[in-house]
């Protein structure tokens, strides 16, 4: 139960970030200099 509940969470959160790196790309400012070490690609 908790092991699933854990891969639910990582799936979740890889999401965010994709999400995120999307949303950096569309902008194109880079003022975010966290994002774009989060994101490197």
């Amino acid at each position: 139960m908790k092991f699933s509940l854990a891969i639910s969470f990582f799936i979740l959160m890889s999401l965010l970030f994709e999400d995120a790196c999307a949303k950096e790309k569309s902008s194109k400012k880079g003022k975010g200099k966290k994002k774009q070490y989060l994101c490197p690609s």
